[in-house]
């Protein structure tokens, strides 16, 4: 599919309301968030990072978010084996994923942009090949950010964004934020990811954040289906029949006054308490709440089926809105 390309290096999107969004095409990533000034995301402190970008800041991920065991799967009758690089599942699309390819901007407004990429068929083992759009808007203090993608032949999909959230703009330990996260069962997994198979109920657990509570008052906490992990870094599953129109997440600091609250159509949300970052970050100074399809699904035959069939459109909708606590002195 030809697309007009604008020859953009750094796209910038602001509001009257105080919202600024600087995003790169290289990965289709949201580089940074500022509201009123203050750094809501973690960034590399050399841009040029961005290119390997190791810990995956505000990248767009697929073609499969999260984990495949063994980077294999079936399709039909086809087995498919995918690219894995280094890591013994696919992870985030396998070796070289949508996050680390050059996507085109075909077109930038006030407040919006639209990024395009073609995934060939066969790109790190997938099959078909995939028309995928992403439009990022801008209203207020929202960010707001649409998928589409159409496959030529059948395959599974699943695209989110990475943000890593602090919202202390300090760079410092985040796990002080109170979460909180409207479902109510999670996905135990294996020490390298891999969900066991079971859908747990959070009730009684650490696990369970359907009322807002601090990370550090959970994370530390001795549990074995925590600590496989070294921390959060679990998919939490929503009610099929749930209002799109609530919030899935909130994350909040009393620190700064600032809430973030997610709202999404994707199924349920991987809660990633940033435990394996390192210099120049600290471990978990940023929280990732990425929006997605199950991990590991395309295995799973009782989670809910990736696959998009050959014609048809994958859309999924994802949007973080800010706002401030009451009272808080620079919320005007």
């Amino acid at each position: 599919m030809q697309q007009q390309v604008i020859n953009v290096d750094n796209i910038r999107l602001e509001t009257a309301a105080g919202l600024r969004v600087e995003i790169l095409p290289f990965g289709a990533t949201i580089k940074s968030i500022h509201v009123k000034n203050q750094l809501v995301t973690l960034e590399y402190p050399q841009a040029e990072t961005f290119l390997s970008n190791p810990y995956y800041f505000g990248s767009t991920i697929g073609r499969y978010a999260n984990r495949i065991a063994a980077g294999q799967f079936s399709l039909g009758e086809q087995l498919i084996t995918l690219a894995i690089g280094d890591a013994p599942h696919a992870l985030h699309g396998g070796e070289i994923g949508l996050s680390h390819r050059a996507w085109q901007c075909i077109a930038v407004e006030a407040d919006h942009c639209q990024l395009y990429y073609h995934s060939p068929d066969g790109e790190n083992g997938f099959p078909g090949a995939l028309d995928i759009f992403l439009t990022v808007r801008v209203s207020g203090l929202a960010v707001e950010l649409e998928y589409q993608a159409r496959a030529d032949r059948d395959t599974v999909i699943s695209l989110t964004n990475h943000c890593y959230f602090n919202l202390n703009g300090d760079r410092q330990d985040a796990t002080a934020h109170e979460l909180s996260i409207a479902a109510s069962h999670f996905l135990p997994c294996t020490a390298s990811g891999i969900p066991t198979g079971e859908i747990r109920s959070v009730a009684g657990s650490v696990f369970d954040f359907q009322t807002a509570t601090a990370i550090c008052d959970r994370i530390t906490q001795d549990d074995a289906t925590l600590q496989a992990v070294n921390g959060f870094d679990h998919y939490y599953v929503f009610a099929a029949d749930r209002d799109l129109s609530l919030p899935v997440a909130e994350l909040t600091s009393r620190q700064s006054g600032l809430k973030l609250q997610l709202f999404t159509t994707q199924p349920g949300v991987q809660f990633y308490a940033g435990n394996f970052l390192s210099a120049p970050f600290q471990a978990r100074s940023g929280i990732c709440l990425e929006a997605q399809h199950w991990p590991d699904a395309p295995n799973q035959p009782h989670f809910p089926s990736a696959v998009i069939h050959a014609g048809e459109t994958y859309r999924q909708r994802i949007c973080y809105e800010f706002s401030y606590m009451e009272n808080n002195p620079i919320k005007d």
